[in-house]
């Protein structure tokens, strides 16, 4: 199931600006069910908005600022089903435990750990242009953006803990500005020239953790692991 729903605004805010403002929230119900916690809302939930203001005071200047800022969290397809356990095996008597027959229409899974995906990405950007009266027109743009993604995956989804860790963290911002210069239009030849510049920043990293306990045989008496 899914439950979408949107909506637009224009506002005159005076006779030389107006305001656009737009928004939309879905939810899309998940495709599969832990059988270890029924309650669990495996779908996906987002939801964003967006703001444009114009303003336009004569014939020479034209400004247009926009900002934007959306967000999801939600696990939806981070996941897969088991289509098939070799008998007898490890992950066989892992699912068996759960109630989870592997085949290949499957809907089930046992994760005893989280799955999510959350990520916020969003940014602003200012265009001014100023036209001449024979047609040449100066622009410029700037711009600023960010996108944060912090999800965690259990990576074995059986009741046991085995893999249950694996959580990817990106933090990636940018700044951008162009300036540029622009001919008439409607002439044989029409041209543009400029600059740009663009810095961005890119921080990601992974943490992962395994347990090995419910795979090797159990330690010696009076011994300890350290990690």
């Amino acid at each position: 199931n899914q439950v979408l729903a949107q909506t637009a605004l224009n506002l005159p805010v005076s006779t030389t600006s107006a305001i656009r403002i737009s928004a939309f929230t879905n939810h899309i119900d998940g495709p599969v069910e832990n059988l270890l916690n029924p309650s669990e809302d495996l779908g996906v939930a987002e939801s964003g908005v967006r703001v444009k203001f114009l303003f336009r005071p004569n014939d020479s200047w034209d400004v247009l600022l926009a900002a934007d800022y959306a967000a999801e969290h939600g696990a939806y397809d981070s996941f897969y089903t088991r289509r098939y356990d070799a008998p007898g095996g490890f992950a066989a008597g892992q699912d068996a435990l759960a109630g989870v027959t592997a085949s290949p229409g499957n809907l089930y899974i046992a994760s005893n750990a989280p799955t999510f995906g959350r990520f916020q990405v969003g940014g602003g950007q200012g265009t001014v242009t100023y036209s001449f009266g024979d047609g040449y027109s100066v622009t410029n743009i700037a711009a600023a953006r960010f996108y944060n993604n912090h999800s965690a995956l259990d990576a074995d989804e059986f009741p046991a803990s085995l893999l249950d860790t694996v959580v990817p963290v990106f933090n990636d911002s940018q700044i951008s500005d162009e300036l540029r210069f622009s001919s008439p239009s409607g002439r044989k030849f029409v041209y543009q020239v400029g600059l740009f510049y663009m810095h961005m920043k890119s921080v990601e990293h992974t943490v992962l953790c395994a347990n090995l306990e419910p795979l090797l045989p159990p330690p010696p008496p009076g011994s300890c692991s350290i990690g």
